[in-house]
């Protein structure tokens, strides 16, 4: 495990905090890197080959700016290759996360809080049921097939898809309000909806 978090960036600023390259598994045991505490950490590059997934809790914060970072690509779908309990997602950046990459919300939730200006395409399926809470104006693609999250999401700002294209999956248990930012669907087909 490699377990990070602490300092002094908070989510919000323009920084990067804590840049980690070069993690890697312990021989064939798996590593998972864990993201455990306030402050911002930055898995970049390619050169991540840790294959245990990524763990965010404890008011800690994931700044992403490419897939790579998230380490070896699970060769199966993994509905928790990322796991978030009340931590908060920060991409900074125009990329999409591979299919293959599951996210699940635990019961404390996760704040989603995209650059303005970004889009970020989780390809993976969206699984749990803690809150997600949306934070910043960028706008975030749920392009996953077979998305199974029952909990609420809360858009206070910014743009939050669910489809991409050819794809579109929603579980008609999961709750959408909020304030202000846009709930939009992208869908290349006909949809019923029901109140």
């Amino acid at each position: 495990v490699y377990r990070t978090g602490g300092g002094r960036v908070a989510y919000a600023s323009g920084n990067y905090g804590l840049v980690l390259t070069n993690l890697v598994d312990d021989g064939a045991a798996p590593r998972t890197l864990v993201i455990d505490g306030y402050g911002m950490v930055r898995p970049s590059g390619t050169y991540n080959t840790y294959s245990g997934g990524t763990i965010v809790t404890n008011d800690g914060t994931l700044n992403l700016q490419n897939d790579g970072g998230l380490g070896k690509v699970p060769a199966v779908p993994d509905d928790d290759n990322i796991y978030f309990n009340r931590g908060v997602f920060r991409p900074g950046g125009n990329f999409t996360i591979s299919g293959n990459r599951g996210l699940t919300v635990g019961p404390d939730g996760m704040v989603m809080h995209q650059w303005g200006g970004y889009t970020t395409t989780l390809l993976g399926s969206l699984h749990g049921s803690g809150a997600i809470t949306n934070t910043d104006s960028g706008s975030v693609v749920l392009g996953g097939t077979s998305n199974t999250y029952e909990g609420k999401l809360t858009l206070n700002t910014g743009t939050i898809n669910v489809g991409n294209g050819s794809n579109f999956s929603w579980n008609t248990n999961a709750m959408v309000n909020g304030v202000d930012g846009t709930f939009a669907v992208y869908y290349n087909g006909n949809l019923d909806w029901s109140a």
